[in-house]
């Protein structure tokens, strides 16, 4: 259930293409993997991510291309 509202939650903002960022979750810790285009989105991913009711921690691994 997380890990569908977090995906769902960043597949709403326009600006983060989704099918570069792998998302997994354990014991309400988010898990961010894989690129995005800038600085900015990876910090907006996270952003949205840590927004999610139950997500105790974001553990951001993006990569910038």
């Amino acid at each position: 259930m997380l890990l569908l509202s977090v995906i769902m939650r960043l597949k709403s903002v326009y600006c983060i293409l989704v099918d570069s960022i792998n998302v997994t979750t354990k014991d309400n810790v988010v898990t961010l993997a894989g690129s995005t285009d800038s600085l900015a989105s990876s910090k907006k991913a996270e952003e949205i991510a840590r927004g999610v009711s139950d997500v105790k921690h974001v553990n951001n691994q993006l990569v910038i291309n």
